[in-house]
């Protein structure tokens, strides 16, 4: 919760609780206190009285006239904050008007302090899952392999009953490239309705699927099958890798499992499975393309042999007089064919070739079986 978070809760609270002034104070794993100040004009603290974390035993309570007045006000109410085992703070309001609260108003305080520590902990919990999870993913090579660990991971602060990860294949269809386990139906490739309204908004809830329609066309029975598996609500988050669009989805068996409230938490988490999929997948293109370089470079070393091979036998002495390698390669390839008589299983084991890179070549150089 940032300064200009709290300064725009107050501004709300100030229906519930009249107030002048506003202070949160945290205390963690034994740090010097941090204090969010509702006002500006409070911003240099050094006259206010220090205090020490709350134990369990603080409850809401008045604060004293000479409390009050350490702050250069009249009237003032405290309630603890519990955040963590070792964050823990204050929330204090005050007044300039002498007696401004009583008993009454501490069960107001104290739901406001409590709610309050609800969003702390909620961003707590958040920033450890990010933590655990970028963890988890550092050294994964394959999504699929830790996917179930992964869900577990963030289940402590978006329940699921299940998670799934899908690519964008096409304008309008995604592929499920992983699921966190099998309670669920097959659907391996679904059509999307209005694609790009889909990913527009970086996110998709679907609070009850009794009541709601799945942006899914194909299959036609989507929405049935995953009422039948026992689902009722899903949020998906929608990012990029480096190289197609990526949906991470949360499903549950519960009906308005999930809010607005848990769109920044799937985003997060989609945007970490992203990012660590983006190194994946530039790993992978540059391990393809080193294996293309290695491939290339043998078949050139090949050619070269067996154009002096062909020149050996030959006599004629002209594969190797130039210096082009494609022609020297067109050479070799049509002087293989004819010595196998066309037959091309034959050829591509000589020139170390797949048929089909054979049949490329062929093509290529326009080295049709009945002129050989």
């Amino acid at each position: 919760m940032t300064t200009d978070e709290f300064r725009k809760l107050c501004a709300l609270a100030v229906l519930l609780i009249p107030h002048d002034e506003a202070e949160l104070t945290l205390w963690s794993d034994g740090l010097p206190p941090v204090r969010l100040l509702r006002s500006a004009r409070d911003a240099d603290s050094n006259g206010q009285e220090e205090w020490s974390a709350p134990g369990e035993a603080d409850v809401a309570r008045l604060v004293t006239d000479g409390e009050a007045r350490a702050y250069g006000l009249a009237a003032g109410v405290r309630a603890p904050v519990r955040v963590t085992s070792d964050t823990r703070g204050f929330l204090t309001m005050l007044a300039h008007q002498p007696q401004a609260y009583n008993d009454d108003t501490l069960p107001q305080v104290q739901t406001l302090a409590d709610y309050i520590s609800s969003v702390l902990w909620r961003e707590h919990a958040v920033s450890r899952m990010s933590e655990n999870l970028l963890s988890t993913l550092a050294d994964v090579l394959d999504i699929r392999e830790v996917l179930p660990r992964v869900s577990d991971i963030l289940a402590g602060v978006l329940p699921h009953d299940r998670m799934t990860v899908g690519f964008a294949d096409g304008e309008d269809e995604f592929v499920t490239h992983a699921s966190s386990n099998d309670d669920g139906p097959s659907i391996q490739r679904a059509k999307i309705s209005n694609p790009d309204q889909f990913t527009a908004a970086g996110f998709t809830l679907v609070r009850d699927l009794a009541h709601e329609m799945l942006p899914v066309i194909e299959p036609v029975d989507a929405r049935e099958q995953l009422l039948a598996s026992g689902y009722r609500s899903l949020l998906i988050a929608h990012t990029s890798t480096r190289f197609q669009e990526l949906s991470v989805g949360f499903w549950s068996k519960q009906p308005n499992a999930f809010s607005m409230r848990d769109v920044p938490v799937a985003r997060r988490a989609a945007d970490c499975v992203g990012l660590v999929l983006s190194h994946q997948q530039l790993a992978d293109a540059e391990r393809r393309a080193a294996e293309a370089r290695a491939r290339a470079e043998r078949l050139e070393v090949r050619v070269k042999s067996l154009a002096v091979e062909l020149d050996l036998r030959s006599g004629l002495g002209r594969a190797t007089e130039t210096t082009d390698l494609n022609e020297v390669e067109r050479r070799t390839i049509g002087h293989v064919m004819r010595e196998t008589r066309g037959n091309k299983s034959k050829a591509a084991k000589r020139l170390g070739l797949t048929r089909t890179q054979l049949y490329g070549r062929l093509r290529k150089y326009g080295l049709d079986s009945a002129d050989l």
